[in-house]
């Protein structure tokens, strides 16, 4: 059954702002508790700018990655006589009294038993459009503010980033791409990694220390995990960067510098040689000097563990920190089995589902250790 917001209040919603004339707006009410043990939500129809609250069905999902990514929401609601809901319209959800989804319906997909699955994105969404771009002397932050104000997007906390990048060009690229490569960029020259999401209707930028959990994911509480090692993607052990030099044609850098410096190389002889080539124009760093950085940063095996069924927490998305204690089979944790200790990894989370079903909520992660993979790093 689906209830109809009538100018009074919600079942545990309380108005605290009128609405704006503005497509991505944020929430225009606090939600004081929802439904007390299960999922809530609210959908704003707004060609007559009522609220509906549907019956959900089970099997909600959240779906947010620590970047390339925007985060969407999939659920069912019963369809009747009373429900408006189309392309276009927001969706709030809560579970258990607390927020944490705003966005937007952009799939509808009817079935034969009169249910509605319904696809809703945040803004990042917005931010899959594509375009041309060009800055100078800006900081990531700066880029990040810029564009969703280009595109009429809700921004909340920016952290400042600090580095400067001198100049840059982006063609025919997504929004998500320009933002992500200037962070990339700041990263390889800061080693700070900052998140980009959406905070229930609020573009946000966080320094990852500030997503730090106390939570600990151990063999108890995940039904299950799958822990894989990789130099398949995202690893090189030999970089090689070309710069268009209007003067003296193109130029190349290596990292290692010379070949009598890679033949010393372990993982070469260990692997063989995995080449990165990319070219850098207009030129914004030392060439080697971003050579030598790149190879730092990416002549390391990739791991990644998939947790699976884990107890769910709302504090946790793409970007989150939190604690592990896993027998992964490494040399570390053979050193502490040997000691009788227990061996704890600090991990960063890549990209999380929070499931909703039955009045339970659980989540399957994808987290990574101390390496951070560096696809779509901003050096084109």
């Amino acid at each position: 059954m689906t209830a109809v917001y009538d100018g009074g209040e919600l079942p545990g919603i309380v108005v605290t702002a009128s609405r704006e004339d503005s497509s991505k707006q944020a929430p225009l009410y606090q939600f004081t508790d929802g439904d007390p043990n299960g999922l809530t939500i609210v959908i704003h129809h707004k060609k007559t700018d009522e609220y509906f609250l549907p019956a959900v069905l089970d099997g909600a999902t959240w779906e947010v990655h620590r970047k390339g990514s925007p985060g969407r929401f999939k659920f069912s609601i019963t369809r009747d006589d009373i429900l408006k809901v189309e392309e276009g319209d927001t969706v709030d959800a809560i579970w258990r009294g607390t927020q944490f989804f705003h966005g937007f319906i952009f799939t509808r997909t009817r079935t034969k038993d009169k249910t509605f699955k319904v696809m809703a994105y945040d803004q990042l969404r917005y931010f899959l459009n594509k375009d041309t771009f060009s800055y100078q002397g800006k900081k990531a932050s700066e880029v990040v503010k810029e564009l969703a104000e280009d595109f009429e997007c809700n921004t909340g906390d920016l952290d400042d980033t600090g580095f400067i990048i001198e100049k840059r060009r982006e063609a025919n690229a997504t929004i998500l791409d320009m933002c992500q490569n200037a962070l990339d960029l700041t990263m390889i020259h800061t080693n700070k990694i900052f998140v980009l999401y959406d905070d229930c209707g609020k573009i946000t930028l966080k320094d990852i220390e500030k997503l730090k959990t106390d939570l600990l994911i151990d063999a108890d509480n995940a039904q299950d995990y799958e822990y894989n090692t990789t130099i398949d993607k995202g690893t090189y052990n030999l970089i090689k960067l070309t710069v268009d030099d209007q003067t003296n044609g193109q130029r190349v850098y290596y990292a290692p510098a010379s070949p009598e410096e890679y033949s010393k190389s372990e993982t070469r002889k260990q692997w063989g040689v995995l080449q990165m080539f990319q070219n850098i124009n207009p030129k914004s760093q030392s060439p080697q000097d971003l050579a030598n950085k790149y190879l730092e940063h990416y002549n390391k095996v990739r791991r990644t563990l998939r947790i699976k069924g884990a107890a769910g927490d709302l504090k946790v998305r793409g970007g989150s920190m939190m604690y592990l204690n896993i027998d992964l089979g490494e040399d570390d944790d053979k050193e502490a089995q040997q000691k009788n200790e227990m061996k704890v990894r600090e991990i960063i989370v890549e990209s999380v589902t929070h499931k909703f079903e039955n009045h339970l909520h659980t989540m399957d992660l994808e987290v990574r250790g101390d390496i951070i993979t560096g696809e779509g790093s901003g050096s084109k």
